[in-house]
């Protein structure tokens, strides 16, 4: 009986501390861009999915890399463009890079794939 009192009492005497918001800088969430027939290039809206942070002002792309399966720029520091080279492509995955975000509380990094695929078979 002594045990359960006491416990009580622990638990009536325990402060919750209210969560309070998250302060982080911008945080780059990877993108996946899908074809289903050959462009000679797309255009991938990297920042619809990256988030800002608290008081960050707006996001904008600064960097941007291929790694392979093309040449990748920054287009209106929004998207990452990238044009396909198809000479050694199959399906899949076809091209893959990075790309950089920032905003006034800092920069973080991301990559970016695109896949292509000539036929969805359910």
């Amino acid at each position: 009986m002594h045990t359960l009192v006491l416990v009580l009492m622990m638990l009536a005497n325990t402060t919750v501390l209210a969560p309070r918001y998250i302060d982080f800088g911008p945080i780059a969430v990877d993108d996946d861009y899908e074809m289903l027939y050959p462009l000679a290039y797309v255009d991938i809206p990297v920042l619809d999915n990256d988030l800002s942070g608290k008081g960050g002002g707006p996001l904008r792309v600064t960097g941007v890399s291929a790694e392979r399966g093309g040449k990748a720029a920054v287009v209106d520091g929004k998207f990452v463009r990238v044009a396909i080279e198809w000479s050694s492509i199959g399906e899949g995955a076809i091209a893959h890079g990075t790309y950089t975000i920032a905003n006034d509380r800092g920069s973080s990094e991301g990559s970016w794939t695109v896949w292509y695929w000539s036929e969805i078979e359910p």
